[in-house]
């Protein structure tokens, strides 16, 4: 009896290992984290060709280069060429680079800035502006990887640094004087020198902050007096107007799209990819050790961030948001763009959990990865849904929030 039931136990034994190994050579083999980043990466940068990198369509039916796509490729590929140098990096650096140089100045009014090649209304104001109207948001992302991409070692020649450095100086400068209006418990950098855009969104200057401030750290020695003065004063006063009109719930910070009061009567909260806008250059301006306080910590910021999932979706809106009228935008997802932004914020301050959380969402919801859509098929907003387009504006705030998740940190040289 004693052998039989020894028997048995040893058939039992047998079939566990045999199942153990069957199980293991059916499942695919895990990757490591940044290997897995990093080959979403490469799939996903093969969608932005390396002859014009910032070229494709917008939603709105527009196939042309949009500076904003270039400067959002060049920020991740200077993030990428610093951490694993290679001959096509370099190639897409140096090209993205240079299209953003030749083509500061599209309005041909003389003074450089970035915006849109195609006519738009921005803030709904009722009137449209021209092709090509620069735009402190557009200015800013393409500022950012200039700035990313000049302190590349051994990248550019002396003469072509030069460039960069004078031409990131004379933007800075055309802001900092032009573009600057009171209010709003200090001063803030309106949205376009279009004068009906003098309103007041706080994440386009947000993220123009991040540029200004990143600039003054690296380049702010070289500069004269009288401007480093002006750059300094609007760097930190716009800091006091973030602070001036944040609302912290439960200590959490959140802002309105386009603070009250405004000549539209318009009061509606930041969806998420205009919340991390905003957070990016205050909390930049934070590790630059700015020394205008922010009222709330590092882990409260990334707290706020959180607020934007629900039920294993990446929610437009905070879940706790309760001014979202039309009903089920409350746990309407996120366009593509913003889920790209709660990356870039994860991959730079966030742990590893939360980037690969991202990305698993991104790719189970808005793929087939890497032909990314504007919003979950399943889901999608009336005038997009089940939409097949790919948007390489859109696609490259996910590249970007890769670059940071697998290649990063680091906007700031020691």
């Amino acid at each position: 009896m004693r052998i039989r039931w020894m028997m048995y136990v040893g058939w039992l034994v047998v079939v566990s290992i045999l199942l153990c190994v069957s199980e293991a050579f059916a499942q695919p083999p895990q990757l490591p984290v940044r290997e897995d980043m990093r080959l979403a990466y490469m799939e996903l940068l093969a969608a932005f060709p390396v002859e014009s990198q910032g070229k494709g369509l917008d939603p709105e039916g527009l196939v042309d280069h949009q500076p904003m796509t270039y400067g959002l490729v060049l920020w991740a590929e200077s993030l990428r060429y610093r951490a694993c140098p290679t001959e096509e990096g370099q190639r897409r650096v140096r090209l993205a680079a240079r299209w953003l140089v030749e083509n500061s100045d599209l309005d041909n009014d003389g003074k450089p800035g970035w915006g849109l090649p195609q006519a738009w209304d921005a803030g709904a104001t009722g009137t449209m502006n021209p092709r090509h109207t620069p735009y402190t948001i557009t200015t800013g992302v393409c500022l950012l990887g200039l700035a990313e991409a000049d302190v590349i070692p051994g990248m550019w020649k002396p003469d072509e640094r030069e460039q960069f450095r004078t031409l990131m100086r004379d933007v800075h400068l055309r802001w900092c004087r032009e573009m600057w209006l009171e209010g709003y418990g200090s001063g803030y950098f309106r949205y376009s020198p279009t004068a009906s855009n003098d309103i007041f969104s706080v994440n386009a200057p947000a993220m123009y902050l991040a540029a200004l401030a990143n600039y003054l750290h690296v380049h702010g020695q070289s500069l004269s007096a009288a401007d480093v003065a002006i750059m300094e004063s609007r760097r930190d006063c716009f800091v006091k107007t973030i602070v001036a009109t944040v609302t912290l719930r439960d200590g959490l910070p959140s802002w309105e799209y386009m603070a009250m009061p405004n000549r539209f009567n318009q009061s509606r909260p930041n969806d998420l990819l205009h919340h991390i806008y905003t957070l990016w250059g205050a909390e930049i301006y934070r590790d630059l050790n700015g020394s205008v306080p922010l009222p709330w910590t590092r882990e409260q910021m990334l707290e706020s961030v959180e607020k934007f999932w629900k039920n294993g979706q990446i929610c437009m809106y905070p879940f706790d948001e309760l001014r979202i009228s039309k009903v089920g935008n409350r746990e309407y997802p996120s366009i593509l763009w913003g889920t790209g932004s709660l990356l870039q914020c994860y991959g730079k301050w966030g742990t590893e959990p939360q980037t690969v959380r991202s990305l698993e969402t991104i790719r189970r919801l808005y793929g087939p990865w890497p032909q990314l859509k504007l919003y979950p098929p399943s889901y999608g907003a009336p005038s997009h849904k089940d939409d097949p387009q790919f948007y390489p504006r859109h696609a490259a705030h996910i590249l970007l929030g890769l670059a940071y998740a697998t290649y990063g940190p680091h906007l700031n040289p020691p």
